[in-house]
């Protein structure tokens, strides 16, 4: 079986290195990120355990290394002006958190890399 195939307990248990996945929300997100879906490598992720509302960075995934992809929606599938962020792509190397910033800006989600 390939890396590709294992679950992140397995990763976890074999030493493999894993990344944690952390969101930071500007005062502008309606919601907050609370209230927007969260999509890593297309499956949906909630926040990360111990994670809180009052915490400013929020854990959303536990990611190995490679390349990966995100995207924020509407939580609301139904609604016929869901919004949807750009699609930020991203390699995680040998960091132990990656920081994504969200904001709302001109009516839209934007994603980029914390520097």
């Amino acid at each position: 079986m390939t890396t590709d195939h294992l679950c992140i307990g397995a990763l976890a248990e074999r030493g493999d290195f894993l990344c944690k996945l952390m969101l930071r929300g500007d005062s502008c997100v309606p919601g907050e990120l609370w209230s927007w879906s969260v999509y890593v490598d297309g499956n949906r992720h909630r926040r990360g355990p111990g994670s809180t509302r009052k915490d400013q960075l929020k854990w959303y995934a536990t990611l190995p290394e490679g390349e990966h992809r995100i995207v924020i929606r509407k939580a609301d599938p139904t609604s016929e002006d869901r919004k949807e962020s750009n699609t930020l792509h991203f390699i995680v190397k040998a960091q132990p958190e990656l920081i994504v910033e969200v904001a709302f800006r001109d009516g839209e989600i934007i994603l980029e890399l914390a520097e």
